[in-house]
């Protein structure tokens, strides 16, 4: 019996201190595990909890990388602020403090009000042309009012197959005895023909040259309706080309001229203008017909 109560002593002795390790271990687990997890643990010394070195390093990162990033906000407060015309200081609290700064310039600003000004008097002296463009639009009005001065003849009848008129256009044929639209057509001819070969060679021109371009632009006896549409076609062409050569000058020198209404438009309104002034009497069947074969020729 005396046996039995020792091993039973001894036994119990055993699961005691087996209990007491299990526990300690367990306290350290959790010691290790809270170290690992909060960074905290118990002071050997003192039995007070502590932070671990590990967790303060920790901690002071954090705050280090917290300070960073408030001075890299401040920083760029500061710089989006002073292109804004802004003032931003930072307060004892940390927080920023924003304020306008009366001396900014609003550089952008500024360039866009010295571009619309330089707009401004580039529109007021207005467009710029070359030499070149300046001869063509001077060549292309004298196209322009010959073309004119020609279909406002044509309009009024002017015939070049006429006895009459074909013998006041002989060469030997003195100024005294040509009508008015003889002498008209001759010098709107004349007009035409120097512009465009003066604008084409830039020098003097024969009398081959003058020849062939009087045949090749106006009208001339035995010309047929079509050959009559393809030299005014012709005409049309030869003042778009210089027109389109003129550029900007054109509008410049159109500017400069005084307002003038084309005869053949003239002569198209004075019979419009009559046939509303008589509308119950109209216009002669004469008159009509005039009237209709000028819409038609000016596209109208």
């Amino acid at each position: 019996m005396a046996d039995y109560g020792l091993l039973k002593g001894i036994g119990e002795g055993i699961s005691a201190g087996l209990d007491t390790y299990m526990a300690m271990k367990k306290m350290k687990h959790d010691q290790r595990l809270s170290e690992m997890t909060h960074g905290i643990r118990e002071n050997p010394d003192t039995g007070e909890m502590e932070y671990t070195p590990q967790a303060l390093l920790k901690q002071q990162t954090e705050l280090q990388d917290k300070k960073q990033q408030k001075e890299m906000e401040f920083l760029k407060a500061q710089i989006d602020g002073k292109a804004k015309g802004l003032i931003v200081t930072r307060k004892e609290d940390g927080s920023f403090e924003v304020q306008k700064d009366p001396g900014f310039v609003d550089q952008e600003k500024l360039y866009r009000g010295m571009q619309m000004q330089k707009l401004s008097q580039e529109l007021s002296q207005g467009p710029k042309y070359t030499e070149g463009q300046s001869g063509a639009a001077t060549f292309a009005q004298r196209v322009m009012d010959a073309n004119d001065q020609i279909q406002g003849l044509l309009g009024k009848g002017y015939d070049p197959s006429k006895m009459m008129t074909m013998a006041q256009r002989t060469s030997y044929a003195p100024e005294l005895i040509k009508n008015e639209d003889v002498k008209l057509m001759e010098q709107a001819e004349r007009n035409f023909i120097n512009a465009v070969l003066r604008k084409e060679s830039g020098a003097s021109i024969s009398p081959t040259e003058f020849s062939s371009a009087e045949k090749q632009y106006f009208p001339r006896p035995g010309d047929t309706p079509e050959v009559l549409s393809q030299k005014e076609r012709n005409r049309q062409v030869a003042l778009a080309g210089l027109q389109s050569a003129a550029g900007p000058a054109m509008k410049n020198i159109e500017g400069l001229l005084p307002k003038k209404e084309s005869k053949t438009n003239g002569l198209l309104n004075e019979l419009s203008g009559k046939a509303q002034a008589t509308q119950t009497k109209g216009l002669t069947p004469e008159e009509q017909s005039e009237y209709e074969a000028l819409k038609k020729k000016l596209g109208k």
